[in-house]
C-alpha cells in the first residue's frame, strides 16, 4: 500500500514538474510566447494530456489490477417448422452379387416413388450412396447398399412417410432434421440473446466476486448450425412432435474484470 502512494505521489510531482517547466518556458516573455504557432501550442497541450492519461493508467493498474472472465451464452428461439430433410438406406444381402445388384436398385426406385407420392412431387431427392461389400470373414453374403437424401415441405406428413417406408423396405430413416426457411433471421435472433445472457451471466460473476465488470475484450461464435435435429433408426413408428423447434446458438465471450 505504502508503495502505491508513493507511486501515485511520485506520478503526481512529475505530472507536475513537466507542466511547470512548460509554463516557465511559456512565461519567459510575451514575445515568446506570441511567437508560438497554433499548431505548437496544441502539440504541447496534447502531448502534457498523454503524459497525464499514461500516469493515471499506470497508478489505476497498480491499485487496481485487471483480469479476465470467460462465460459462454446460450440464445434459444422457438419457430414452426417448414421443412425437413433426412436420409433413407436400404441393404440387399444375398449370395448372388447380381440378383443383389437388381433388387437393391428396383428397392431404392420404389422408396423413391413412396417418397414422392406423399412428399409431393416438389421434394428435393438425391442418391447421396451406393456401394458392394463383398463377403469376407464371418460374412459370407454379398450386401448391396443404396441410400438418398430427401428434404420436402410437407412436414405434418413426416410420420406416415417414415412409416411408408420401413413398410416398402428402408433398411434406416436418419438424420430428421426439421428447419425454418428464414434460417439466417432465426440463427441471428438466437446469438443475439445469447450475446445478452452472456454478458448477464459476467454482470452476475463479478458481483459475487467483489468485482466490477469492464469492457468486453473479446466474443466468438461457435459457427454451427442451428437446427432441431431428431433422428430414428428402428421401426417402432414413435409420432414425431412438430408443433414447435428450438433453435439453439452458443457463443463464449471474454470480459475485464478489476
Amino acid at each position: 500500500m505504502n508503495a502505491g502512494i508513493r507511486l501515485l505521489t511520485e506520478s503526481w510531482f512529475t505530472i507536475n514538474d513537466i507542466s511547470n517547466t512548460l509554463l516557465m518556458e511559456l512565461k519567459k516573455g510575451d514575445q515568446m510566447f506570441t511567437t508560438l504557432t497554433t499548431f505548437q501550442k496544441f502539440w504541447i497541450l496534447v502531448t502534457s494530456l498523454i503524459i497525464g492519461y499514461y500516469a493515471s493508467t499506470v497508478t489505476l493498474n497498480w491499485f487496481f489490477p485487471r483480469s479476465s472472465l470467460n462465460v459462454v451464452g446460450v440464445g434459444k428461439v422457438s419457430v414452426v417448422p417448414e421443412k425437413v430433410s433426412f436420409i433413407v438406406s436400404r441393404v440387399n444381402s444375398g449370395s448372388d452379387v447380381v440378383r443383389m445388384l437388381n433388387e437393391g436398385e428396383a428397392g431404392i426406385k420404389s422408396l423413391i416413388n413412396t417418397t414422392r407420392s406423399i412428399a409431393g412431387t416438389d421434394a428435393e431427392i438425391k442418391k447421396s450412396f451406393y456401394r458392394t461389400v463383398p463377403p469376407s470373414g464371418t460374412q459370407t453374403l454379398y450386401q448391396v447398399v443404396n441410400a438418398f437424401s430427401v428434404t420436402a415441405n410437407q412436414v405434418d406428413k413426416i410420420n406416415e412417410l417414415i412409416k411408408s417406408l420401413y413398410l416398402e423396405g428402408a433398411t434406416t430413416v436418419s438424420n430428421v432434421s426439421f428447419e425454418s426457411s428464414n434460417k439466417s433471421l432465426t440463427e441471428q435472433q438466437a446469438r443475439e440473446l445469447a450475446v445478452k445472457d452472456a454478458k448477464a451471466q459476467a454482470q452476475r460473476i463479478a458481483k459475487a466476486a467483489g468485482k466490477r465488470l469492464g469492457k468486453l475484450i473479446s466474443i466468438n461464435d461457435d459457427n454451427s448450425s442451428a437446427t432441431s435435429t431428431i433422428g430414428t433408426d428402428s421401426q417402432s413408428g414413435a409420432a414425431l412432435s412438430l408443433d414447435e423447434i428450438e433453435i439453439v446458438k452458443k457463443v463464449s465471450v471474454v470480459y475485464e474484470v478489476w
